[in-house]
């Protein structure tokens, strides 16, 4: 990934961090994190990673994202100045889902003495 590339999409994960916890504050009081931004070579679109705490939470705020998403990309276009906006396209984040999953593996390991 070019150094250009990784720049817009930190400065785009900042943006639509910040867009979508004042917008979700008013739907819910879930805790929701974007851990990543990952921008197509032609800054056309951004593939938004959402952390929430686990996938039931996922399908309601999605829908939520996907009502707004016309007002977070503009308020994103206001923030980030680019030729071309670039599409918003959420993604759930399924980290939170394996460090569980991965805890409970090592918790069931009997330990040696």
């Amino acid at each position: 990934m070019s150094h250009r590339i990784q720049k817009v999409s930190s400065v785009v994960k900042r943006s639509v961090s910040s867009v979508i916890n004042s917008i979700l504050k008013e739907y819910t009081k879930e805790f929701v994190s974007v851990s990543d931004v990952i921008m197509s070579p032609d800054l056309q679109i951004a593939k938004v990673y959402v952390s929430v705490q686990n996938e039931e939470v996922w399908n309601k705020i999605k829908s939520y994202l996907e009502l707004e998403k016309s007002k977070i990309r503009k308020l994103v276009g206001n923030e980030v100045k680019l030729r071309f906006t670039p599409e918003l396209r959420f993604f759930y984040d399924d980290t939170l889902d394996k460090i569980e999953t991965i805890d409970k593996l090592l918790a069931s390991i009997p330990k040696s003495e």
